[in-house]
């Protein structure tokens, strides 16, 4: 084949929606699409004096068709992918419900040897605004001049009265969320040969009102971030007599500060430029000169609003908005070296979207996990206890016991541990596994008051409850201070998981809350007491869930004995 020889190169894809079926006879390429699609054939070396070639325009350094249609392409060139760009644009047409037409591209598949444009047309109803959506990881803007690192470069503009005006140019990874349009615009792409497309980086949907040309939104995500952003048109003016909105979505419990890097104003022949914020009380209208909003919280909106234009150079502004935390971390010393087999937990209650930052030693952290014998160093910043929650997990090793009737020390408190007034949130919820011989008892009671077991219909008020757990984790009953009960009894091993209801936990709970004692006294069923069921609620549930379970009355006499 001579260098003049025809080279088909013409590929088949599926790009929003779109279907082009090729096959190769004698050299040549068919193509059918669906509707609304236009495809654009460029030579852009102008030294090159490569053609490309149809069946129905004949060599030219340019050609361009509209889908469906059946279509022989061919180059005069080795390599056409060197010479020429591809450019495939779409219409999409958005009623009040729906945009429809093909909106996310799924392939990347047409030439994909050549830079390529995918433009995407869109056009709303008469008034009404639609959507693009950046998914993922989001959209930063950039100067025209410029190029993302990748190469993947997004464009929007808007077609007014007056002409085009371009929203801004965009690439990957940032902050921003969406850009909303009013009536008509357009979506661009360009792609370098051989890149890859992101099937998931953009949607285009019916969007909300707008008043003006555009309105970009900005998520700011938790800890200290900015993001710089331009006017449309940017460095050259955008029209006289309108406005461009940018909405602004800063996490709780944190600070923005918007500053004006550079702009330019226009000669006004009415009214004056004024730049308007609107938003958690925040109510304000300032001039380009003025000192903008800083250290001020919650959501807003800002809007450029430019005046009746008489001349000048336009009006024009680069400016930046910068979030961070409202507060300063928090140092906190963990000293648990006294403590015996006590481990601490910490865990965010919901980690997506809560503003607490916890550290471990400098690094930040979702969860906390504390061991007795050693010190830690922690610091917190927003974390309370809609945030956080602290529990702790201790255990009681009554093996000690092996051989003697009963343990050398009489009873063994359950008290809650003194824990460093530097954590941010009260101990919740403490844990006391109990280890002990098998065919002995465990015996735990209130040291004052009784207990009282909560019961459908005769629920605990109390602050205060205890679970009891046999050693399989089955629950036993849930309990609480001040009832008609002396004791509880059972063999084996078990647990006790006590919670402090209310903000308070159980930081204020400085007594012990059972006193638990072993012995190897009894054993099976010699030896319990008799067969009376006096407590009927009480007799019914202990039998459903426990092998052995004994409630003392206040006089000290066996209310129960399960066999």
């Amino acid at each position: 084949m001579t260098p003049n020889a025809k080279l088909s190169a013409c590929f088949p894809a599926l790009v929003a929606g779109l279907l082009l079926l090729v096959s190769y006879a004698a050299g040549n390429v068919v193509m059918t699409d669906s509707p609304n699609t236009v495809i654009n054939i460029k030579n852009v070396e102008q030294t090159s004096n490569c053609t490309v070639c149809t069946n129905i325009s004949g060599c030219s350094s340019e050609t361009s068709f509209k889908l469906p249609a059946s279509i022989s392409v061919d180059f005069t060139c080795l390599q056409p992918q060197m010479v020429f760009t591809v450019e495939i644009s779409r219409e999409i047409v958005c009623t009040d419900l729906s945009c429809q037409g093909g909106v996310v591209p799924s392939d990347s598949s047409i030439y994909p040897e050549f830079n390529r444009t995918f433009n995407w047309d869109v056009k709303a109803q008469s008034g009404k605004a639609f959507q693009v959506d950046f998914l993922g990881s989001g959209m930063r803007q950039i100067l025209s001049s410029e190029t993302c690192p990748d190469q993947q470069t997004y464009t929007i503009v808007i077609y007014q009265r007056s002409g085009r005006v371009t929203i801004g140019t965009f690439c990957k990874d940032g902050l921003i969320r969406s850009v909303r349009l009013l009536y008509k615009g357009r979506l661009s792409l360009k792609l370098p040969g051989q890149a890859p497309m992101d099937p998931s980086a953009f949607d285009i949907t019916v969007g909300p009102d707008i008043k003006g040309l555009a309105e970009v939104a900005v998520q700011f995500p938790l800890g200290s971030s900015n993001v710089t952003l331009f006017s449309p048109n940017f460095p050259l003016g955008f029209p006289s007599n309108d406005l461009a909105t940018w909405s602004f979505s800063v996490p709780p419990k944190h600070n923005f500060t918007v500053v004006f890097l550079g702009s330019t104003a226009p000669q006004c022949q009415k009214k004056s430029v004024e730049v308007q914020y609107s938003g958690q009380n925040l109510g304000l209208s300032t001039s380009l000169s003025d000192p903008q909003p800083a250290l001020r919280q919650g959501d807003f909106k800002m809007s450029l609003v430019n005046c009746e234009v008489n001349g000048g150079s336009g009006l024009s502004l680069n400016f930046a908005v910068s979030v961070s935390r409202r507060s300063s971390p928090v140092p906190c010393l963990v000293d648990l070296q006294q403590e015996k087999d006590l481990t601490l937990y910490i865990k965010k209650k919901d980690s997506t979207y809560s503003p607490c930052e916890m550290k471990v030693d400098s690094i930040i952290q979702d969860g906390i996990t504390m061991q007795s014998g050693t010190q830690f160093n922690l610091s917190f910043q927003d974390c309370g206890s809609e945030d956080i929650m602290l529990t702790a997990i201790k255990s009681i090793d009554l093996r000690v016991c092996s051989g003697q009737k009963s343990c050398p020390a009489d009873e063994i408190p359950l008290t809650v541990p003194t824990l460093d007034q530097c954590l941010p949130v009260p101990l919740q919820t403490i844990t006391w596994n109990l280890q002990s011989l098998q065919g002995g008892t465990i015996e735990l009671r209130p040291p004052a008051g009784g207990l009282k077991q909560s019961l459908a219909g005769q629920e605990c008020g109390n602050r205060l409850f205890l679970t009891v757990r046999d050693g399989g984790g089955v629950p036993l009953g849930t309990f609480c201070p001040r009832g008609p009960l002396q004791g509880i009894k059972m063999p084996a091993n078990a647990s006790i998981v006590t919670t402090g209801a209310g903000s308070l936990g159980l930081s204020s709970t400085k007594e012990s809350l059972l006193n638990v004692s072993f012995s190897q006294e009894i054993t099976g069923k010699q030896g319990w007491p008799g067969q009376g069921f006096p407590h009927g609620g009480i007799s019914k549930r202990c039998r459903n869930v426990l092998r052995m379970c004994v409630l003392i009355d206040e006089q000290n006499q066996w209310a129960l004995a399960l066999q």
